[in-house]
């Protein structure tokens, strides 16, 4: 019954539970180790996709400045990017 209620495997008399206990445990660390991997992945796929819409829009900003004489701000309002988002596409301009 000592071994139920101890959570380190060395200490454990049964040396099937030990085992059972060290496997599950590595397991653990395993599931971690993965999740977190999966996260980073996660997470520079957003930042690349997010890259990439930025670029898209600059692309369609000059593209309506260039073909209409817009400014810049007029060619924003054209395709309803938000006005608090001006100034960060106006310094990648």
């Amino acid at each position: 019954m000592q071994d139920f209620q101890n959570a380190d495997p060395a200490k454990m008399h049964s040396k099937l539970l030990a085992d059972k206990m060290k496997h599950l445990k590595s397991l653990d660390e395993e599931i971690c180790k993965m999740c977190n991997i999966v996260e980073e992945y996660v997470a520079e796929r957003m930042a690349e996709a997010k890259a990439e819409a930025t670029n898209n829009t600059l692309k369609s900003i000059r593209k309506l400045m260039q073909k209409t004489h817009w400014s810049a701000e007029e060619a924003m309002d054209a395709i309803d990017i938000p006005k608090a988002d001006y100034p960060r596409y106006l310094a990648l301009l």
